[in-house]
């Protein structure tokens, strides 16, 4: 009997000890879905979406890009601030805000015919292009690429990783500047040797695309959000966030709000900027292509206060941060230097990584070259800047004859004219001083066509907002309307009767006011080139493409802009009256409320 009940106990005690070993089964689900085969995709491209590039890679991966739009074309670049602007003090000579430009070496012609269709710009000459890596370059990327090419870009197979692991989703970390040249010769050469035709090419050349590490500016300006950002947001603010949003949400860092993180993340697993690129803020630093300059600030020749790049090259640039960094060290404008070599050899780092752009040259073709030399005068044809053919030209005419007296049009063009005293000129020496004077010239006169297109682009966006404040006032109006209509049910004094009407009749002048400021801004772009004018306002309408109210009420206000540039060009602006203005900016629900314009 004693046996039996020993046995029985000893029986209970492991049927316990069984119960508690092993895992529940939500424990069982979660082992499970760890030790589940991963999707490729999962390590190249675990956030899909329409609008997506691909470049092929050995081993089946593939390497996803976003276009990055550039307003301008490729003949002119546009002013960038780059950096932070409210920086820690100990942080100032790393990433105080100076400008910059960005521009792009690719036109909508040099792209292949399948990727244009995924840009949504139709304007070819309204934005230049490039392309920059979706996400961090993953372990499974790298291993497919240094594992199975070769150094000239030819294949082993046998050599491809056989199975996806959870460590090959990770960006790829410890590795060097040096490895990522060797990364990339591979992966060029192997490109160009088996899939040239997917590459962006220049006609009637041998150049194409290929892939390097990103510029700063390159990188900046695509993880601000780049033109999907407004162009007020993405000058003044240090991030793309809008309002209740978190850093958090969108990058790996240390935190306070969040768990503490000993590794990176996989790639794609927080939330995308606005250009839907990846990881910008957090996971891993990125390396660019550049040397760390230090920012310092100096007063310029007006006594202005501003900041530049010291010309000491130093380091080897990195951006974004990692998930050893706070959050400041993850917005878009910090910058870190990394040395390419330490006593110990190559630089490499447990959070250091990259992303590539796919780029080409800016002098391509001879084409391109004209396009780039290009200026367009007040009358908005172009005009070529340098003319070799033209001087060879007219100095065999001149040769052995007298100077010869001209008459110069007075309303003609300045080059034009100048073209035609060299022709006249004999001298060998004047010549050469008339085309010293040519092209001093022809480089201010494409400063000042630059200058002209920034004012463009100012007024046109001020034209926008000043027609949102017409909405503004409209709506204050109407709020007065209703605090009167509450304001009690005995009915008012004479004089509080008075006093309301005035406050709206103050009101109503307001918004007149409003639109005679909205009509000047007009005056001042009528005139402008139309194709320019639709250049800036498609450019435009990509930044405020957006659902938030003010995208919305920007949508409108630049349809409304549009017709009346094309009424004031056939009908004049005279004929554009105040009351008009408010009648088409105001929302005609709105607009039935106000008592002055119901009547008209």
């Amino acid at each position: 009997m004693r046996f039996f009940c020993l046995r029985h106990a000893v029986c209970l005690l492991l049927s316990f000890a069984l119960f508690f070993a092993l895992p529940s089964y939500e424990t069982q689900a979660a082992i499970r879905a760890q030790n589940a085969p991963l999707e490729s995709k999962s390590a190249w491209n675990p956030k899909e979406d329409a609008d997506d590039l691909f470049l092929p890679m050995p081993c089946g991966q593939k390497l996803v890009l976003r276009a990055i739009a550039v307003p301008g074309g490729v003949n002119r670049d546009r002013p960038f601030t780059m950096g932070i602007g409210n920086t820690q003090k100990e942080r100032q000579i790393f990433e105080s805000r100076f400008e910059s430009h960005i521009a792009a070496s690719f036109a909508l012609d040099d792209l292949p015919e399948a990727w244009r269709s995924h840009l949504g710009v139709e304007q070819k000459e309204s934005f230049s292009y490039y392309f920059l890596a979706k996400y961090e370059i993953s372990r499974q990327q790298w291993d497919s690429v240094m594992q199975a090419l070769s150094p000239e870009g030819e294949l082993n197979e046998a050599a491809c990783p056989r199975s996806l692991e959870r460590s090959g989703t990770l960006p790829v970390v410890e590795i060097s500047w040096l490895d990522v040249q060797s990364f990339l010769k591979r992966y060029n050469a192997w490109l160009i040797a088996h899939h040239q035709d997917v590459l962006p090419s220049y006609a009637d050349t041998n150049n194409i695309g290929f892939l390097r590490l990103p510029t700063e500016e390159e990188w900046e300006y695509g993880a601000r959000g780049g033109s999907a950002v407004r162009e007020e947001d993405r000058r003044n603010k240090d991030d793309f966030l809008r309002a209740g949003e978190k850093a958090e949400d969108y990058g790996a860092f240390r935190s306070e709000r969040t768990a503490l993180l000993e590794s990176p993340l996989p790639i794609g697993q927080r939330k995308p900027n606005p250009l839907l690129l990846y990881d910008t803020m957090g996971n891993v630093r990125e390396m660019i292509d550049g040397f760390f300059h230090l920012t310092i600030e100096e007063f310029g020749a007006s006594n202005y206060l501003h900041s530049r790049l010291h010309g000491a090259s130093g380091g080897l640039i990195c951006k974004g941060g990692s998930f050893l960094s706070e959050e400041s060290g993850v917005l878009p404008g910090a910058r870190d230097e990394f040395p390419l070599y330490t006593n110990k050899g190559e630089y490499r780092a447990r959070d250091l990584g990259f992303r590539l752009v796919l780029a080409g040259i800016n002098t391509a073709s001879a084409n391109r070259l004209k396009l780039l030399s290009e200026t367009r005068p007040e009358n908005g044809q172009p005009m070529q800047a340098n003319r070799p053919k033209a001087a060879e030209q007219a100095q065999a005419e001149v040769a052995g004859k007298p100077d010869e007296a001209l008459q110069l049009n007075q309303h003609g063009d300045l080059l034009a004219e100048l073209d035609r005293v060299r022709k006249a000129t004999a001298s060998d020496g004047m010549r050469a001083n008339l085309d010293q004077l040519r092209n001093m010239i022809d480089q201010r006169e494409q400063a000042r066509e630059r200058q002209q297109l920034d004012f463009m682009e100012n007024t046109l966006r001020s034209s926008l907002y000043q027609a949102e404040t017409i909405r503004a006032y409209a709506f204050r109006y109407l709020e007065i309307l209703k605090l009167l209509k509450a304001s009690g049910k005995q009915a008012p004094t004479p004089a509080e009767k008075q006093q309301a009407q005035h406050l709206l009749n103050d009101y109503y002048q307001t918004l007149l006011t409003s639109a005679n400021q909205y009509k000047s801004q007009l005056e001042r772009i009528a005139g402008a080139d139309p194709a320019r004018m639709q250049d800036l306002q498609a450019q435009l309408a990509k930044e405020y493409s957006g659902n938030g109210s003010l995208d919305r009420h920007m949508q409108q206000n630049l349809q409304t802009l549009a017709r009346h540039l094309a009424f004031i060009r056939s009908r004049g602006l005279g004929r554009l009256s105040s009351e008009s203005i408010c009648r088409d900016v105001i929302p005609p629900q709105h607009l039935k409320q106000i008592p002055q314009f119901s009547r008209q």
